[in-house]
């Protein structure tokens, strides 16, 4: 496992076919901003990105914002999708075979048939696709059975593990499609250290070159423009405010110690609504939430919020007192990809995570040293007291020098190199 392949300048440009369900004007997670950092910056490691993605028809959601951060001139083609559980459901039913790998897999035969036109028409020298769409990896399976084509596969997150996906016929298939990935990739790509380890344990037959880490991170010029845009004047007066931006899994982000928590210090006359709100936005999951606020009596100091476009999710997040991050103890080996936005927007965050997983170890080489478990009220509370005693306590905000290094950029220059060194330029 590598953090620093060659880094030699590339001979001459060639092109790299990234097939990616998720990409603009889908609106998700920051893990989209994955894939979209490699068309930005792509060319600046001599590579000419072709996008085979899906038709925004499949979407469930859509941001058309997120569109002008596409390059111009960058070549994307939009296959034919459906999602199975809206399009193609009756009474809102559907055969479960259908949904498999996942609800979207009906782009597969689109998506092949146009990826080897681009194989056949671009001259296309490498391929990369991206999970959590398991549908993408079997995509670029296909393809590169076809063409002969190296391929490099990127993990955003780990695609099976003993209990995930929960569902029997489907773990069956994910893992199926995984074993084929990472016998056929030349490198398959990790957000983190756990989980690069994690699958050469599972695959002790494969060269250890092959796991390579590139972690998540933010767009520098995308900060900047938000930045540059925003003022903003805090006011005298007005409560401290945290953030949370993103879903809340019930199991693998519970947050009922963290209510908990909150309680607690309300209860002690540490905390009202007039001084202290925090913003969930965003959640996924506000039906399961809301009956845990009311519960404890916290819908005035806790408000579940909509979606925002990215732009103005950064906004908010600038604009926030602090920023949270929650992240349970079976998910030690993953990182919330918005750590790194959180990074870069320079305020105060407060991890709730295990301090021997990857999330707690990456904020403290940022230069967060104070964490909490997200499954011990206890060390919640000390940390929210730690925070409302100083709220611009050093503790808690990341260091700028220490930030950098988690720029989009220098993760996209690594896969160019990565791509360089399969061809035999290094």
């Amino acid at each position: 496992m590598s953090h620093h392949p060659d880094k030699s300048t590339p001979p001459r440009n060639r092109r790299m076919l990234l097939i990616a369900y998720h990409f603009p004007p889908v609106r998700v997670s920051s893990g989209l901003q994955r894939t979209l950092a490699n068309t930005r910056y792509l060319p600046d490691a001599g590579w000419t990105p072709v996008v085979i993605t899906a038709n925004p028809r499949a979407y469930r959601d859509v941001d058309s914002g997120q569109l002008k951060d596409i390059p111009r001139g960058t070549a994307v083609h939009r296959c034919a999708a459906l999602d199975t559980s809206r399009h193609l459901a009756v009474g809102g039913r559907y055969i479960s075979w259908m949904a498999l790998p996942d609800p979207w897999s009906s782009w597969v035969p689109f998506a092949v048939m146009r990826s080897l036109w681009e194989v056949k028409t671009k001259k296309i020298d490498i391929v990369w696709s991206t999970f959590p769409i398991a549908s993408a990896h079997l995509i670029a399976l296909i393809v590169t059975k076809i063409t002969r084509l190296p391929w490099i596969a990127d993990f955003r997150d780990s695609m099976t593990e003993d209990d995930y996906p929960t569902d029997k016929r489907k773990w069956s298939v994910y893992r199926w499609i995984e074993e084929k990935t990472i016998r056929h990739c030349r490198f398959a790509i990790f957000t983190t250290e756990s989980a690069a380890a994690m699958y050469a344990a599972r695959y002790p037959e494969e060269p250890s070159a092959k796991w390579q880490v590139i972690p998540n991170g933010y767009d520098e010029t995308i900060f900047e423009e938000i930045e540059t845009a925003i003022k903003t004047q805090p006011t005298a007066g007005n409560p401290l405010t945290i953030l949370h931006g993103g879903v809340i899994y019930p199991s693998e982000r519970d947050p009922t110690a963290f209510f908990d928590a909150l309680k607690s210090l309300r209860d002690a006359e540490k905390i009202t609504a007039e001084t202290f709100q925090v913003k969930l936005r965003a959640s996924g999951h506000d039906s399961v939430i809301r009956p845990m606020l009311e519960m404890r009596n916290l819908t005035d100091i806790v408000t579940l919020l909509p979606p925002l476009p990215f732009r103005k999710a950064v906004e908010e997040a600038f604009a926030s007192d602090a920023l949270l991050i929650l992240q349970g103890k079976s998910c030690d080996h993953q990182i919330p990809a918005k750590l790194y936005e959180y990074f870069r927007a320079g305020k105060p965050i407060l991890v709730l995570a295990n301090s021997d997983g990857d999330t707690a170890r990456t904020a403290n080489e940022a230069g967060i040293r104070v964490t909490a478990s997200l499954e011990c009220k206890g060390s919640i509370q000390g940390l929210l007291e730690h925070f409302l005693a100083g709220p611009d306590n050093p503790d808690l905000t990341p260091t700028r020098d220490q930030v950098s290094r988690y720029s989009r950029k220098a993760g996209v220059l690594q896969l160019g190199r990565l791509a360089w060194r399969i061809i035999g330029c290094k």
